[in-house]
């Protein structure tokens, strides 16, 4: 059974929420404050986190990296905050989908099942055992990190899939709608804004470890392009 933690300060649309996805056979846990969140998730390890925004001792935003680095899992978040500076804000704390009240929860079910999806893929598979070097970038595939030099490099989840699908095919144009689908796992639900975000994250992260090279490459109308450190190429 799929275990949902649903961390939301509001008893009526926690009573909505929880009583649906029990009835369509999840396990679902509440919890109304920041810190009842973290002692849930460190007791039951959820599968996926549906996180509110405003919380009455602090802001999911600061609590979804607490959360993250407790227990890894996928987590979407819920506000009644929609402009495109919000969503951003989310997704780069390290949400994974971003929804706005008033919404349907058929559409959050499924949405949960698009984040459990991803994961059963990634976990049934056999992760690659290899390591992509592009020096000073080196890419450890199975251990799920990125390194410049000796230097770890702090990615969200999503933006070190989105490396990994890059630099398994250096120097081919891949497409914002193909990246959706591999990372995230379903193209009719999302918005490919997420990826352009994701996207910023990860190259801002590399510009500002390695100055002196454009590893992603913007093909303007088309995606975006791994591009590997040319032999001998360094400051000038």
């Amino acid at each position: 059974m799929d275990k949902l933690l649903l961390i939301e300060d509001d008893p009526d649309i926690q009573n909505i929420n929880a009583f649906f996805l029990r009835s369509r056979g999840y396990e679902v846990r509440c919890a109304y404050t920041c810190e009842q969140g973290l002692q849930a998730c460190a007791q039951m390890r959820p599968d996926v986190i549906v996180l509110d925004v405003n919380l009455p001792d602090g802001s999911g935003l600061e609590l979804c990296p607490r959360l993250k680095a407790a227990h890894e899992c996928p987590t979407i978040f819920l506000s009644c905050m929609d402009t495109e500076d919000d969503k951003i804000a989310g997704l780069l704390t390290g949400g994974d989908d971003y929804m706005t009240k008033p919404y349907s929860v058929k559409e959050l079910e499924a949405r949960i099942r698009v984040c459990l999806r991803r994961s059963a893929g990634q976990g049934s598979q056999a992760r690659p055992a290899s390591v992509l070097s592009f020096p000073p970038l080196t890419v450890d595939v199975a251990g799920e990190c990125a390194f410049v030099g000796e230097e770890r490099l702090s990615l969200p989840r999503k933006a070190f899939l989105i490396l990994c699908l890059l630099a398994r095919r250096p120097g081919e144009c891949v497409g914002a709608q193909e990246i959706y689908e591999e990372v995230w796992g379903l193209s009719s639900v999302g918005d490919l804004r997420t990826v352009h975000v994701h996207m910023y994250n990860l190259r801002r992260t590399l510009d500002q470890a390695v100055p002196e090279h454009e590893f992603i490459q913007t093909v303007w109308g088309r995606g975006y392009r791994f591009v590997p450190r040319e032999r001998g190429e360094g400051k000038a």
